[in-house]
């Protein structure tokens, strides 16, 4: 009874829903569908060939760009660089990595380029002074033993008058071998540090001293001294020697700028740097001032302007060994035609 009752229930509902009636076109026969699918691999094979070729296009474009031409651009500078042709380099190079990288290695290459350059200039320098300083002593030697040979060529001749001036020669070639020797002395020491002989050390009688050496010499250049001393300095660690030493080059360096006289004012200061302590001296005079272009010179060994005046150069190179010795530092301020201060700091130390 039941299964009658659900068929029968099933049958209303079937009745309810409308049929349509109708077909299912296939546009394609199956012949047909095989050749669209080999039309459309071969479609797809040939965009994807056209692709890559047009990537492998892009690609080779950037690389041979971004890459290469860096790459060949930088192999170029080192090959210039090994025939020290550099002037001709261009300035400016390509965006990128690889173009900072070689515009950094250009600029590196003309600093050494620029550096060489100088250390060979000072080199020239040097030797040309110490030629020149070690010509003059062995000129008077040379000539002093011609004369002393043509004293003695005929002994029997030889009065008392000529023994007295073969002595005063002698006296001569041992004066010019002592200067041979002095200027030996500082060439091989140049470079060489300077051992400190510490001791308690009263700054201002230091420079009281030194300004008293050169009394006469200032008085005959019309060149004054103004004080102006920091009189609560302590005595403190120095090498009293080298310090007059670096001291009187400064002071007789400011005296020869001043031709026509002028001023020199030594001023000393005690300053606080951190948990320590420095004093600071400076010497400054109106003389003619140091031009720009030649002040990193200026404490360079046997660079002098002074060379029609017998000056070797070494002065200033060897005050400014003393003060780096003690672990101070010299500075140099200077125009042309409002002279010339040298500014040196020292450390205290007490004990």
């Amino acid at each position: 009874m039941e299964r009658e009752k659900d068929e029968d229930q099933l049958s209303i509902v079937t009745d309810s829903i409308p049929i349509i009636e109708g077909y299912i076109q296939v546009l394609f026969d199956i012949p047909e569908i095989a050749i669209f699918i080999q039309k459309s691999r071969l479609l797809f094979l040939v965009s994807l060939i056209v692709v890559s070729v047009l990537l492998i296009f892009v690609i080779d474009m950037i690389t041979n760009r971004l890459i290469m031409r860096p790459l060949e651009s930088m192999m170029e500078i080192i090959k210039r660089a090994e025939t020290n042709d550099l002037d001709s380099l261009p300035k400016s190079y390509s965006s990128g990595e690889i173009g900072r990288v070689t515009l950094s290695l250009v600029s590196m290459l003309r600093q050494l380029n620029e550096s060489h350059s100088k250390r060979i200039s000072a080199l020239g320098q040097l030797a040309a002074g110490a030629a020149h300083d070690i010509r003059n002593p062995l000129n008077s030697i040379g000539m002093t033993a011609q004369h002393l040979k043509g004293i003695f060529s005929s002994p029997e001749e030889v009065s008392s008058e000529d023994i007295e001036e073969a002595k005063e020669l002698l006296d001569i070639v041992n004066d010019e071998i002592k200067e041979l020797k002095k200027i030996t002395e500082q060439f091989l020491t140049l470079n060489r540090p300077k051992k400190l002989n510490l001791q308690p050390t009263d700054l201002n009688a230091l420079l009281d001293k030194i300004l008293s050496e050169f009394t006469l010499t200032m008085e005959s250049a019309k060149v004054h001294v103004i004080r102006n001393y920091d009189k609560n300095l302590p005595a403190f660690q120095l090498d009293m020697g080298l310090i007059r030493q670096a001291i009187f080059n400064f002071v007789q360096n400011s005296i020869q700028a001043m031709s026509k006289g002028g001023s020199i004012y030594i001023t000393t200061k005690m300053k606080q740097i951190g948990t320590g302590r420095q004093v600071d001296i400076e010497i400054r005079d109106t003389g003619v001032g140091i031009p720009e272009a030649i002040q990193e010179q200026i404490f360079d060994a046997y660079f002098t302007t002074k060379e029609k005046d017998g000056g070797m150069g070494l002065g200033l190179s060897i005050s400014h060994q003393i003060i780096t010795a003690h672990q101070g530092e010299v500075k140099l301020q200077s125009k042309v035609g409002m002279g010339t201060a040298f500014k040196i700091s020292l450390p205290v130390k007490t004990d």
